[in-house]
């Protein structure tokens, strides 16, 4: 979005022409005119409709996320002291570099990112915090760290953008006339959890958004995003290189190993797989993801367990082995909420798994999409 746009818009809707909004804008038509354009251009969408003198919907939805513009430009003038100067660096050029910046704590990385030199970016950024009267970061050997001043920047920059990639995604669901749909699928113990924290921050920014979950094993999920039936795989794998898919990590979890009570003198400390050999397990079912990397480390630690059952409820599993009848591996995720009547042990060698999300092409993601995937890789 462009803060001189949203201006340029309000003024259009009150005074209907371009020669009277612009003379209440303080510029000259063709100024104002040519700034709409350019602004039409990049959106592929008309904002003011010439002929019959009045904002198109899209204008007036650009209205609408422009007016929450309002409170960001307060809070560059508190940041800056300068009403003038403020309205001048809500810029969301500016915005996205310091954002990249942030993220990748690099300005090479960050050029590379953004696909300018960085000999560029670097003349921008000096040119930013002349204007912006204040020093957001300094760099010593490649790596950029934020000064409180610049953080507070950054603070602004995201706020901005949120409400930038609100506008674009419902002008995306106006423009293809249909409601805006997101397919996830993912394995029902193991990401269920993990969704549910992102969705409820997703859905606040994007509350239009439909979201429909599939709840599979691994190889489903996987299978079903390689057929495009969903758009996105939330995935358990036990390394993260995925073949003809790109896995990105959300989170590296360990496994721990749950034992009744009465068991904590018998392994009081990290325990060896060798030495739960011919114990009494309570293991999940072999088609799940989580028990594939189970087995795998039970067999290469010459570890063969007394199996006495198999279900794949973590609660159930967590009882039965607070209740005596076996001991089990469960992920780190799920003990503080079903394990607090077992004895947790850490195994020696350690045995992880990553969750990772998959998607087939994130160049071509909708707005939308890119926020959920900044929110699945934020999560902790």
């Amino acid at each position: 979005m462009n803060y001189q746009v949203f201006l340029d818009l309000s003024a259009l809707k009150e005074y209907k022409t371009f020669t009277s909004a612009a003379d209440e804008r303080g510029c000259i038509q063709s100024t104002l005119s040519r700034r709409l354009m350019a602004e039409e251009a990049a959106l592929e969408c008309t904002l003011f409709d010439r002929k019959n003198r009045e904002l198109t919907f899209t204008g007036k939805l650009y209205l609408r996320y422009g007016a929450k513009l309002v409170h960001i430009k307060s809070e560059l003038s508190q940041f800056v002291g300068d009403e003038k100067v403020a309205e001048e660096a809500l810029n969301f050029r500016a915005f996205s570099y310091v954002y990249e910046i942030y993220e990748t704590e690099s300005i090479t990385r960050a050029a590379e990112n953004l696909y300018i030199s960085q000999p560029a970016l670097t003349q921008y950024l000096n040119s930013l915090e002349r204007n912006l009267g204040k020093k957001l970061f300094s760099h010593h050997r490649g790596h950029c760290e934020f000064t409180d001043e610049g953080r507070r920047y950054v603070t602004i920059a995201e706020a901005a953008k949120k409400i930038d990639r609100g506008f674009r995604t419902e002008l995306d669901t106006h423009l293809r006339r249909t409601s805006h749909k997101i397919r996830i699928a993912l394995s029902r113990q193991t990401g269920s959890l993990m969704i549910s924290r992102v969705l409820s921050t997703f859905l606040e920014e994007f509350p239009h958004i439909q979201i429909d979950i599939t709840e599979a094993d691994t190889d489903r999920a996987r299978e079903l995003l390689l057929k495009d039936n969903v758009d996105m795989a939330i995935l358990v794998v036990q390394g993260l290189s995925g073949g003809s898919l790109k896995y990105t990590k959300i989170y590296r979890e360990e496994l721990k190993l749950i034992t009744p009570p009465v068991l904590k003198k018998k392994y009081p400390g990290p325990v060896s797989l060798e030495a739960l050999d011919g114990e009494r397990f309570i293991l999940q079912q072999e088609f799940t993801a989580v028990q594939h990397i189970v087995s795998a480390a039970l067999s290469q630690h010459n570890c063969s367990p007394d199996v006495i059952c198999r279900i794949n409820l973590f609660r159930a599993m967590a009882n039965m082995v607070a209740s005596g009848a076996g001991i089990a591996l469960l992920p780190e995720h799920a003990l503080s909420d079903y394990g607090r009547d077992c004895h947790v042990v850490s195994l020696e060698p350690p045995i992880y798994y990553y969750l990772v999300y998959a998607i087939h092409d994130e160049e071509r993601c909708s707005e939308a999409m890119k926020r959920l995937m900044e929110l699945l890789k934020e999560y902790n």
